[in-house]
């Protein structure tokens, strides 16, 4: 019998589709700070800001920095590829969150509702 390529158990094919919604969701947010940037506004950044938390309370990326329950997993290949690849999620999450955070003060703010319905004079 020939093995397919590409298989894994379910253990890791869990671990990678929950790293792929983690990394579409650090590039919505990194794409709601680019436009917010772009177009100097708040309320893209804000927007960023709530991806980061909704992320952080689906995720809970700083998980990947505590140790392990069992310290006989250490010596495992495959939760120590794993767990490299949640720190490099996670680190990627704090650097977006920074980078949204730093950029609030900066941007200016929203145009208000009522200016955008009447010209002005």
């Amino acid at each position: 019998m020939t093995p397919f390529l590409a298989m894994a158990g379910l253990a890791e094919a869990a671990f990678a589709q929950a790293l792929l919604f983690a990394w579409c969701a650090l590039l919505m947010m990194l794409i709601a700070i680019v436009i917010g940037f772009i177009r100097s506004s708040r309320v893209e950044c804000v927007l960023a800001l709530a991806f980061a938390v909704l992320f952080a309370i689906l995720f809970s990326p700083w998980t990947a920095f505590l140790p392990p329950e069992d310290p006989g997993a250490l010596a495992d290949s495959d939760f120590l590829y794993w767990r490299d690849r949640f720190r490099i999620t996670a680190v990627a999450w704090c650097i977006l969150t920074a980078a949204a955070a730093g950029l609030l003060p900066l941007l200016r703010r929203g145009k208000p509702v009522a200016a955008a319905y009447y010209p002005p004079i």
